[in-house]
Parts: structure tokens; C-alpha cells; sequence
């Protein structure tokens, strides 16, 4: 496949597109990227190359970019008003194409893999996305070329000038809004050709290792903020347990303190084996010994492992007592009153096969 340099004369029209931001809004550029190369055994990968390529190249193969941004800076609880995915378009092999942006409905990785220029991928590395796996080795996607809502929440024309490409619409501002509220999870986007039976529609795209910081993808959102409450998943994925793909934190029910509904719940957890919750007031990551994942907390730390709270894999799930009589989340041993407005991180260790140990994601949680 051959891409051709594009006019470098668009550069003057970028800065025409920078408007002064308002108050409630915030720029997030991409923290993971890689492409996912049409391949039968699913070898190649692009992890920390500077590079995304999406469309069919001219032998056929297709090419999906998959792009994940972080959430924790946009309040829980804020109602999205506004959303624009950008990418910048590098280099082309083709005129005019619609590309389309679809919800990921499956954790994925980057690794250290790097094709370098080449739009064919190089050897996966652990943890890379491929065209089977989301997570190179043993976690693959439930359908080859990845998972995704089938409806798209967005879309854009891709033509033959470099430049900066954005996608706007009231689906990406409904998918950033469940994300934010925790009704689904936050795997990120992935970016394909509108038509995929078209042929040579191949672009290059600037990746989040791109050397040009302006051009990396990003996401621009603006937000009023809110009473209500909601949870962000933070510090993930996981490290691949023995299944081959990271336990998920998430929660149901309600954050309200007044419900008392909050739950907590685990999915992917080795089955057969036994683990707990954990709950602290502050963020850190760090590895503990003996451990293959890592702890996503820090200060003083709950442990939800008494009698029932303990669960057992694949899945679990632990109410969390959040009643006025007490109102509380024991830290060591005392307890502390939850309040509408407090923000918690909870977390769940487990055991692994043999004697290993391993963390889900951490949930950042604020109360109503």
C-alpha cells in the first residue's frame, strides 16, 4: 500500500479552528491507541507507533483504529453538553472517504509494538490489540476486527489533505455521557470506513506517540456539572489474569447515600477463585509484592472481606451498607460516615490460579 504525502498547506487553516474555551470544558488526549490490522492469525499490531491507519489497503486488508481517553477529569455526576473526537490525517491513498467512530464493547491493549511508517503492522507484543485479540496473548474479541456497537455515534469525511479531522454529534455526546455516568463501561471508540467493501480507501492517521503534540487524538467536551452521582472507572485495564484478559470493577444500583442501594461488582475474576473489595479516599498505583497487578489506592484502605462480602469468580457482587444508622465505609479499624458529595475508589483484589494475586480497575465513586 502506498500513501501519498499530502500539502502541507492546510497547517495555516488549523489555527483557524482554535476558539477560546468556556468555562466547563476540557481537552483529553488520547492515554492508548493501536490499529487493529486485517491478519488470519491476528500476529500484527502498531502499539507505540506514531501512526493509526484506518480503511482497506490495496490488497484488501482492512485497517480499524481504536482510540481510548480518560474520563477522571470531567466531574461525576455532569451532563455532557458537547463532544468532538479529533484526529489529524496525515497521509492518504484515496479522495473523499466517510469514516465512522463505533462504542467498544471490549477491553483492548496497547504494547510496545512499532511498524515504524508500514500500514501492514508489525509482530504483537503483550497486551497489543490485533485483528483477534483485544489483548494480546489469550484475550480475543468475541468477533474478529474487534467489538463494537453496530450503530455508529458518529462520522466524517477523510479526503487527501492533511489536516485535522473532527467528529461531532449528539451519539458520541450520549456515549461520553453513559461513560461518565457508569452505565457503561469506557473502552473507547474505534474508527472504520464507512464501507468497508470498498476498496484502497486506506488513511494514515497520527497516533498519541506522534512527535507534532497537536495532532494527537483528542477529545474536546464540554460539561455542565451536576448533583447527581456516578462512577469512573480509572487506572485500567487490569493485568491479564490466568484467563488470558483483566477483571472489571464496575457498580449497580444507586450512589445516592439516601437509597442505600450501592453495589459493587466483579466480573472476569478467575473461576474458582475468591477475592474482595477494597475502598479508599485516595488514588495511587503502585505493585505490591508478591502480586502481578496493580493496586490502584493508597492511605488507608477498607477490606470488604467478611462472610458475604467475599466472592467468588467469574463474577460477585457486595451491597455496600451505606444506611444513615451508621453511614459509614470502615477504614482499619474504624468506621466514616459517607456524605452526599464525598468521592471514594474502590477496587477489587483476587486470587489467581497458583500463587499469584491480582487487581481490577479502580472505580472512582461520587455520593449523592
Amino acid at each position: 500500500m502506498k500513501l501519498r504525502p499530502l500539502s502541507a498547506s492546510v497547517l495555516l487553516l488549523v489555527p483557524a479552528l482554535v476558539t477560546p474555551a468556556p468555562a466547563d470544558v476540557v481537552v483529553l488526549v488520547a492515554d492508548r491507541d493501536n490499529t487493529l490490522f486485517e491478519h488470519a492469525q491476528g500476529a500484527t499490531s502498531n502499539g507505540v507507533g506514531q501512526f493509526l491507519f484506518a480503511g482497506k489497503n490495496s490488497m484488501g486488508s482492512r485497517r480499524r483504529a481504536v482510540a481510548h481517553f480518560p474520563l477522571e477529569q470531567v466531574p461525576t455526576g455532569s451532563t455532557i453538553e458537547s463532544v468532538v473526537v479529533s484526529f489529524y490525517l496525515v497521509s492518504s491513498s484515496s479522495g473523499n472517504e466517510v469514516f465512522r467512530l463505533h462504542r467498544l464493547t471490549h477491553d483492548w491493549g496497547e504494547g510496545a509494538s512499532n511498524s515504524g511508517m508500514s500500514g501492514n503492522g508489525a509482530p504483537a507484543q503483550p497486551t497489543d490489540a490485533t485483528w483477534l485479540d483485544g489483548l494480546t496473548p489469550g484475550c480475543p474479541w468475541a468477533s474478529a476486527g474487534g467489538d463494537f456497537s453496530s450503530t455508529s455515534t458518529g462520522g466524517a469525511v477523510m479526503g487527501d489533505v492533511a489536516g485535522l479531522i473532527t467528529f461531532a454529534s449528539g451519539g458520541l455526546v450520549d456515549d461520553v455521557q453513559a461513560w461518565v455516568d457508569g452505565t457503561e463501561p469506557n473502552y473507547g471508540w474505534i474508527l472504520k470506513h464507512g464501507d468497508e467493501n470498498a476498496v484502497q480507501t486506506a488513511k494514515r492517521i497520527a497516533s498519541r506517540e506522534y512527535a507534532t503534540s497537536a495532532w494527537r487524538p483528542a477529545l474536546t467536551i464540554i460539561y455542565s456539572p451536576g448533583p447527581d452521582c456516578g462512577g469512573i472507572a480509572y487506572c485500567g485495564p487490569g493485568v491479564p489474569s490466568s484467563t488470558g484478559c483483566p477483571a472489571t470493577t464496575t457498580f449497580s444500583g444507586s450512589c445516592a447515600v439516601a437509597d442505600n442501594l450501592f453495589t459493587l461488582e466483579v466480573s472476569g475474576v478467575p473461576s474458582g477463585q475468591f477475592g474482595y473489595f477494597l475502598a479508599s479516599r485516595t488514588q495511587g498505583e503502585f505493585m505490591p509484592a508478591g502480586s502481578s497487578g496493580v493496586i490502584c489506592l493508597v492511605g488507608q484502605i477498607a477490606r470488604y472481606n467478611e462472610g458475604t462480602q467475599v466472592i467468588q469468580g467469574p463474577t460477585g457482587s457486595v451491597r455496600i451498607n451505606l444506611d444513615a444508622i451508621p453511614t459509614c465505609i470502615p477504614v482499619g479499624c474504624q468506621s466514616e460516615a459517607v456524605l452526599p458529595g464525598d468521592t471514594w475508589s474502590f477496587q477489587c483484589w483476587y486470587r489467581d490460579v497458583g500463587p499469584s494475586n491480582n487487581f481490577t480497575n479502580g472505580l472512582q465513586v461520587t455520593f449523592e
